[in-house]
């Protein structure tokens, strides 16, 4: 999976979640850097796992995108816990 993919995806699920939950400007930029950076560490530390062909020869799989989404995913559910968490106390 490519550095370009991996953050496209992970703009693309930070903003659908961050449209989702209405964030205003400082949680909008919050949640696109934890979705990028999710997505990121996501497709760098599955991607292998999940891989059947050599990078080279492939130019999209399913399980590098899981992968991404899965990890943009659970960093913005860290972000948004830890962001509650804040608001409450």
């Amino acid at each position: 999976m490519t550095l370009l993919f991996c953050i496209a995806t992970g703009l693309i699920v930070s903003g659908l979640l961050a449209f989702l939950t209405a964030s205003d400007g400082t949680a909008l930029i919050l949640d696109l850097t934890a979705g990028i950076s999710g997505a990121v560490l996501g497709g760098w530390l599955l991607g292998p796992v999940f891989e059947a062909a050599p990078a080279a020869v492939r130019l999209f799989d399913e399980g590098d995108v899981f992968c991404a989404v899965g990890g943009a995913l659970m960093l913005l559910a860290v972000t948004h816990l830890l962001q509650a968490r804040d608001r409450a106390g």
